[in-house]
């Protein structure tokens, strides 16, 4: 075990809590709510997440590396290569409460540092005092750079730039993926022919320059390679991939070009092609999965990570004039995720792993790397779900993928909340659901389940199994009977169609179906009592499920991968369902559109009241639905929110019901004629703009065994007294209610009758099995 110095987590400490802001309360709030919201104190974070490096030196020469641990407000680690320590204490790369994800990075003429984390992109200068060396270039009004650009910079995946110190940024975004420009003197601009560099493929994934021309590849829609020459302007071309190098619905994540040959990662993750560009010759290196990078003093030669199955990791050299693979180290202390500019130097290399934190030096000529742990500072995390032990204590995970779980020991007293981190496999909890001794997390990539013994915390499934290709996203979890849980997956980038399985947590494996097969039943296949594909939801995915008397009730999203939709043969969007699925016979029974025409795209959350009755929301509504004939009875209009929103909270407790609506949390009545707002979205001045201002929402929602309502702003944890103040009639004014009553209207219910399936119509132009043509 590695310890950290003292001074980094006195660094740390003072991070974490100079970012723990309390709520303002606006000058024109609503009448004070029943109760008061109460911040608990300040949650760890768990180990750095990486996505992305760069390196670079300081003015005396020193090798450095930039590590930005991705999180709220990122965090900026600058390490010395040569003594392997941190050069000063970490600096916050952005402003509070704005996601920082850095996976572009690129290193300028005079040795500082692009940074593209999330939706913008910052300048880090490591030459300059401490206060001046990171300024944020995508500011609206500054150097050119507009509100219309601001809108193309929803994420950036990659930076590369050319013999002039233009930068050009790959990045998605819903309009398309696009190639925007940026020159210190010159400012922003967009490519020529680069914005959308194809229409139809929102993600422009990965960029790189060489020789006068600029490389992109898009995906998902069609994954292309496509070169601009950029002496004339607008000029652009696909190149022909070999076949298997791109697949429909995936990404081309990594691309090097060194002198005129193309190093392409194969979009299903498995292989790496090398393309001459010239010639069209090409060759397929098997296993090969790691970024391919330059190394300085070396026009051609390129270098790559390899660690086949019982083999040590390699660092191997490739000459592409004699064909000739070369081991530079074997060493498994050396760390798989490599950077453009891993090699700081000729004989100088570092790489890192995405999740964990730790740091692999190599210096050429040393038998073997250094392994080192404790350098990169984490970041506190965006808290994504939540659930509630018998006990009392609660559980959750973080957006972005990481090894751990946090169990949080609610207190008498907010500032007497304590916490602890749990190991556990690598992934980003979607879902989690507790039942007795058994937890079980929906873990992001590839749709896996995790199952974690309550008891035993150290006994936890290290490598679990996924539902299936393509699915990716559980968001849906909860428990059944006995010890199954059940479980709705959202696919993986440019699919259609998610799936429902039933799982044992304790054989912690899929069951097995009354016909003797795995229990996972995709969408595009799911099938009625009479054996028929249940053609209207073969393009949609389960987000939110309910339990009854061996029947599940699913709500439906139109949600696909990475921002793709179900829509109709008229290329119109689809609208959700709400679904029953027997569980004896693994059939749906019946299908109700809860708001026909009223453009609902996700039934986000169900809840079960104590009158047997079923409550649900979409992304406007919270309503009410009879079980006994699937019908909408009562319904109530959320005007603060819209028809997109796929993820969202509704608990019911005590006759009441608990639900968020646009970032908002709001008491409502079980009959839906009062609504009391209770906790707002925290807003923050958005930096980048001249007037906009950034809203951090309310999510995660549990209510606890202490009757404390729990939910998360981002990283902070908070809890709202309504439940205790209400039951000792001594209310208290809250601090949090800002939505005005006027902001919530009323809409009369349409009465709307379940259609049973019993033989569905095929829509016009979709096969009788209702699979997409």
């Amino acid at each position: 075990m590695t310890v950290r110095p003292r001074s980094l987590i006195g660094a740390a400490l003072a991070v974490f809590l100079a970012l723990a802001g309390s709520v303002t309360t606006p000058a024109n709030a609503d009448p004070p709510a029943i109760g008061q919201e109460e911040k608990l104190e300040t949650s760890p974070p768990p180990p750095p997440s990486l996505p992305n490096y760069g390196t670079t030196f300081l003015p005396d020469g020193t090798p450095v590396a930039v590590m930005v641990s991705g999180g709220s407000g990122g965090l900026l680690n600058l390490i010395n290569l040569n003594t392997s320590t941190p050069v000063d204490e970490p600096q916050v790369l952005a402003q509070e409460g704005v996601d920082a994800q850095p996976w572009g990075f690129a290193r300028l003429s005079d040795n500082s540092v692009l940074i593209g984390a999330s939706s913008n992109l910052y300048h880090y200068d490591p030459s300059k005092p401490r206060n001046k060396r990171i300024t944020v270039l995508s500011v609206v009004g500054q150097e050119g750079f507009t509100e219309e650009l601001k809108k193309k910079l929803e994420f950036v995946w990659d930076i590369a730039v050319d013999d002039n110190d233009t930068a050009y940024i790959s990045v998605y975004s819903k309009v398309g993926g696009s190639v925007l420009t940026y020159r210190k003197g010159t400012g922003w601009g967009t490519l020529a022919g680069g914005d959308p560099v194809a229409v139809g493929d929102n993600h422009a994934r990965s960029i790189d320059y060489d020789d006068g021309k600029l490389y992109v590849t898009v995906s998902p829609a069609n994954p292309r390679l496509f070169v601009f020459d950029l002496a004339n302007p607008g000029s652009k071309e696909v190149i022909p991939l070999p076949a298997g190098v791109a697949n429909p619905k995936e990404y081309l994540a990594f691309l090097e070009v060194q002198a005129g040959i193309a190093y392409i990662g194969h979009s299903d993750g498995k292989a790496t092609t090398v393309l001459n560009l010239a010639t069209g010759d090409h060759e397929t290196w098997p296993g090969v999965t790691s970024n391919v990078i330059p190394r300085p003093g070396e026009p051609k030669k390129v270098t790559y990570w390899k660690k086949a199955q019982g083999d040590s990791a390699r660092l191997v050299e490739y000459d592409p004039e004699a064909r000739t693979h070369t081991d530079v180290l074997v060493d498994n202390s050396l760390l798989r995720r490599i950077a453009a500019t891993s090699w700081v130097t000729h004989d100088l290399f570092v790489s890192t792993e995405m999740n964990g934190g730790r740091v692999s030096i190599y210096r050429v000529g040393e038998p073997k790397s250094s392994l080192l742990s404790g350098l990169v500072i984490p970041m506190r995390r965006d808290i994504g779900s939540l659930a509630v032990a018998e006990d009392g204590s609660l559980y959750g995970g973080w957006y972005m993928v990481a090894r751990k779980l946090l169990r949080i020991t609610p207190g008498p007293t907010a500032k007497d909340t304590s916490y602890s981190l749990l190991d556990a496999p690598l992934g980003q909890v979607e879902g989690l659901a507790i039942h007795g001794d058994h937890l079980v997390t929906g873990l992001y990539v590839g749709g896996r389940v995790g199952y974690h013994s309550l008891s035993d915390p150290a006994n936890f499934l290290e490598k679990p199994a996924g539902i299936g290709e393509p699915q990716d996203r559980p968001y849906a979890v909860i428990h059944t009977t006995g010890d199954q849980f059940a479980v709705g997956t959202v696919p993986s980038g440019g699919h259609l169609g998610g799936a429902l399985a039933l799982v044992n947590a304790k054989d912690r494996a899929i069951e097995t179906g009354p016909d003797g097969t795995p229990s996972v039943h995709p969408f595009k296949e799911i099938k009625n009592a009479q054996g028929q594909v249940v053609t209207e939801l073969t393009q949609q995915a389960p987000i939110s499920l309910a339990h009854r008397d061996g029947k599940l009730y699913i709500g439906t999203t139109i949600r696909g991968g990475h921002g793709v939709s179900a829509t109709n043969p008229d290329g119109s969007l689809q609208e959700s369902y709400i679904v029953e699925f027997d569980l004896a016979t693994r059939t749906v029974t019946r299908i109700v559109n809860p708001f026909p025409g009223k453009g609902q795209r996700a039934v986000a959350a169900l809840t079960w009241g104590e009158n047997g009755m079923l409550h649900g929301a979409t992304g406007k509504y919270v309503f009410t639905l009879d079980p006994a004939t699937l019908t909408v009875t009562n319904s109530r209009s959320m005007e603060t929110t819209g028809e997109m929103n796929n993820r969202t909270w509704l608990l019911h407790h005590r006759n009441e019901l608990f639900g968020i609506f646009g970032g908002t949390l709001y008491a409502i009545s079980a009959d839906l004629q009062t609504i009391t707002p209770l906790a707002p979205p925290r807003e923050i001045k958005d930096e980048t703009r001249e007037v906009a201002s950034e809203k951090l929402p309310v999510g995660s929602l549990v209510i606890g065994k202490d009757d404390h309502i729990y939910f998360a702003r981002g990283p902070e944890l908070y809890r709202h007294t309504y439940l205790k103040a209400k039951a000792t009639g001594n209310p208290t004014p809250s601090p949090a209610a800002t939505a005005s009553p006027s902001a919530v209207a009323t809409a009369t219910a349409p009465v709307t009758r379940p259609t049973p399936v019993v033989a569905p119509s095929p829509r016009p132009g979709l096969p009788r099995t209702g699979l997409p043509c």
